[in-house]
């Protein structure tokens, strides 16, 4: 559509009577009153700038700890989201969805509390397919259940998220000890 436009307005500006003619600008406001450094360090910024800020895309935070999210959404740190979890044990999960809303300002954040394995895989089971996420993000460790040694039950649950169509993205935590994926990413399309 921005194309369209800038073809228009050349067509339009070729009249002798018009002096001159430019499309205008569009505005992205930003989210909240704070920004996530990681926004400008992995240049989630410049995507912003293009009209790239996960519009149309649903965010799954999977966390614990999800107090102060009223006053998130009231302060605009959480502009589209969904769900009104009733978590007072904590922040973690309130931040992380923050970081997400300022990575893709457009997304629908929804938060995601599953406080246990059985909890989460009951979720993915029988409710993932029909919530409409595309990405779960999971900033939390899980030792004995997998994710550093390649298997166990959470590597599966992530498993039959990507069967689903769900990327997902878990933090290496404290306890990664190297076993993590490191390269430059290219989206083949």
């Amino acid at each position: 559509a921005p194309f369209r436009r800038v073809g228009a307005a050349r067509v339009l500006e070729a009249i002798p009577e018009v002096g001159s003619l430019e499309v205008p600008a569009q505005s992205e406001p930003e989210v909240g009153r704070m920004t996530t450094q990681g926004q400008r360090l992995t240049f989630a910024d410049r995507l912003h700038c293009r009209g790239v800020t996960g519009k149309g895309i649903h965010i799954g935070v999977e966390d614990i700890g999800f107090s102060f999210w009223a006053d998130a959404e009231k302060d605009g740190e959480l502009p589209h989201n969904t769900g009104d979890p009733k978590d007072t044990g904590g922040y973690h999960g309130t931040a992380c969805a923050e970081v997400a809303a300022d990575m893709a300002p457009g997304a629908t954040i929804s938060p995601l509390l599953h406080t246990t394995l059985s909890k989460m895989q009951n979720f993915v089971d029988k409710d993932l397919q029909k919530s409409g996420i595309n990405i779960i993000t999971r900033s939390l460790s899980s030792t004995g259940g997998g994710f550093g040694g390649k298997t166990g039950a959470w590597c599966d649950l992530v498993s039959k998220a990507a069967n689903l169509g769900v990327a997902w993205i878990n933090s290496a935590g404290n306890y990664g000890g190297g076993a993590f994926w490191s390269g430059t990413f290219k989206d083949a399309d």
